[in-house]
């Protein structure tokens, strides 16, 4: 695992997100201070590329990791609003279920979300 990818712990961001995830990415880039040509070069996307996704597309699972990374908030939290807050008492399984956040194709997060909230209900 990457320094890159332990850093999101948790969503412990201090703003209300929307349930789309093009104001995810506005909102989340402006949280951060970054204009669309910074992020862009942070994330090797362009800054047009960054305008279009906070209009109205959707990024390829490799851009929006990109993007999750760059904004330190996981995909799930990116793409759903729905923050990941949890405590586990294993830091390596902690560890282990934000890295299938980000590494999970979408359609398979509600797997992912299910595991998590039944593990956490008998905690």
């Amino acid at each position: 695992m990457t320094q890159k990818e332990s850093e999101i712990e948790q969503d412990l961001i201090d703003i209300e997100l929307s349930n789309n995830f093009n104001s995810n990415l506005k909102i989340m880039r402006n949280k951060r201070e970054l204009s669309q040509n910074k992020l862009g070069d942070l994330t090797n996307i362009s800054g047009p590329a960054i305008a279009m996704y906070e209009k109205n597309r959707f990024p390829s699972i490799e851009k929006l990791t990109k993007l999750s990374n760059s904004l330190n908030i996981s995909i799930h939290a990116l793409a759903t609003g729905e923050k990941l807050i949890f405590n586990f008492t294993d830091g390596h399984f902690g560890r282990s279920m934000l890295l299938a956040d980000r590494l999970l194709p979408l359609d398979e997060h509600k797997i992912l979300i299910t595991l998590m909230e039944a593990i956490i209900k008998n905690n």
